[in-house]
């Protein structure tokens, strides 16, 4: 909160402090992005509550919780993008840094229907969250959840180790611990629908897969 305030009453002060402590950052193992990337091109949704570009690009741009049309049409694969619940860099004034943020995105009705929405119709995979399942954001969704758990599609988490359970947690979440960061790549690229198809192949866009075996003359 007291970073935020000083920066803000020093014109573009924050500005430049975003762009300097995220506009440059990069990984020193891809491999996990990578994954991910590969589940985005399988047909994921691929939500952050990072500010940084680490899984933007060209062709996934970040969608901001304040371009609701865009979240909106992200959501129903009408265009491609990366889900900043809390914001990107380039965008200052999306980004949740502290209470006023916080309370700034809770606020917001069409935020919230959207969230509630992606809860309802998607299974979540959390990846690296550990007390950010808390926030005031994410934790009241998560809260505002239990009412529904009967009907509620399973979701996962993914961590280090084995995680305390909070008792507030949904019970639809499913908590798997992979023991190793190096395994985690591994994991999360044996989801992605292609791998588990094999021994089928991409043909086009039309027609995904096909069994590929030199015995057959037609598919």
């Amino acid at each position: 909160r007291i970073v935020e305030s000083l920066l803000k009453v020093r014109g573009d002060e924050y500005s430049l402090w975003l762009s300097s402590a995220f506009s440059a950052l990069q990984a020193r193992d891809s491999r996990a992005i990578d994954a991910i990337r590969e589940l985005q091109a399988a047909g994921a949704l691929v939500l952050t509550t990072n500010y940084d570009s680490l899984l933007s690009d060209a062709k996934y741009p970040p969608v901001t919780w304040q371009e609701r049309d865009r979240f909106g049409q992200v959501i129903l694969r009408d265009q491609r993008g990366v889900l900043h619940l809390h914001g990107h860099w380039s965008k200052p004034d999306s980004v949740v840094l502290g209470p006023e943020g916080y309370d700034r995105i809770t606020r917001d009705p069409d935020t919230q229907f959207l969230m509630k929405t992606l809860w309802f119709e998607n299974s979540w995979l959390f990846v690296g969250c550990g007390a950010g399942l808390d926030d005031p954001n994410l934790g009241a969704l998560l809260s505002w959840s239990r009412h529904w758990e009967e009907s509620a599609r399973p979701d996962f988490l993914l961590s280090l180790e084995p995680p305390s359970i909070p008792g507030n947690r949904p019970r639809n979440i499913q908590h798997l611990a992979y023991g190793d960061h190096d395994r985690l790549p591994h994991i999360l690229r044996h989801l992605a629908p292609a791998r588990r198809a094999r021994p089928f192949v991409t043909v086009d866009e039309h027609f995904k897969l096909y069994r590929a075996d030199n015995s057959l003359s037609s598919v």
